[in-house]
C-alpha cells in the first residue's frame, strides 16, 4: 500500500523509491482538482458521455458502469480513464450547474447549505438562529398605507433570509 497523508491523502515519497516524479506529479494533480474542488453538476450515478479532461462529478448512489462501487467519490475524467476521491467530513465543493454550494457531511453530500450556525461579520452576529417576531405595524389614528408595505416588506425579507422568526 502506498503511504499517504491522513486528510487528502496525497502520495507521499518514501525512502529509496525509484520513479519519486510520478508520485510527486499525482500529488500536484490531486491537490490541483481539490483546492479549490469544483464539480460540473448535481451527483450522478452515472457518467456522462463526452467528459472534459480534469472535470469533477460527485458519484450519486446507486453508480453504474465505470463510476459502480464509487458512491459519494468524486470521479475526474484524466482523458484516459476515472480517477476517484473518497470525500473527507467537511470537504466543501462548488457545484457549477446550477450553481451553488456542497458540503460532505454525516456521510453524504448536503447541496445548497454550509454547516454552519450562523455568521458574523467583523464580531458582529447577521445570522444565525432565528430571533423573536418583530410585529408589523398595525392600528393608530393615522395608518401610512406605503410606510406599512414597505416594514411588511423589509420584515418579509428578514425572514426570508432567517435573520426573524416566522
Amino acid at each position: 500500500m502506498t503511504e499517504q497523508t491522513g486528510r487528502l491523502r496525497l502520495p507521499l515519497i518514501v525512502t529509496g523509491q525509484a520513479q519519486k516524479d510520478v508520485t510527486h506529479n499525482a500529488a500536484l494533480s490531486r491537490i490541483d482538482r481539490l483546492c479549490p474542488l469544483v464539480v460540473a453538476e448535481p451527483p450522478r450515478a452515472s457518467p456522462p458521455p463526452s467528459p472534459a479532461v480534469n472535470a469533477s462529478w460527485i458519484v450519486a448512489t446507486g453508480a453504474t458502469a465505470a463510476w459502480a462501487g464509487q458512491e459519494a467519490a468524486i470521479a475526474t475524467w484524466t482523458g484516459l480513464d476515472w480517477e476517484f476521491l473518497l470525500p473527507f467530513e467537511g470537504l466543501a465543493c462548488w457545484i457549477t450547474t446550477p450553481g451553488g454550494p456542497a458540503v460532505f457531511s454525516g456521510g453524504v453530500w448536503q447541496a445548497d447549505r454550509f454547516p454552519v450556525s450562523g455568521l458574523a461579520v467583523r464580531g458582529k452576529p447577521m445570522l444565525g438562529a432565528p430571533r423573536a417576531d418583530v410585529a408589523e405595524p398595525a392600528g393608530g389614528s393615522t395608518i401610512d398605507v406605503e410606510a406599512r408595505a414597505s416594514l411588511a416588506a423589509l420584515i418579509g425579507y428578514l425572514r426570508l433570509q432567517g435573520v426573524l422568526g416566522d
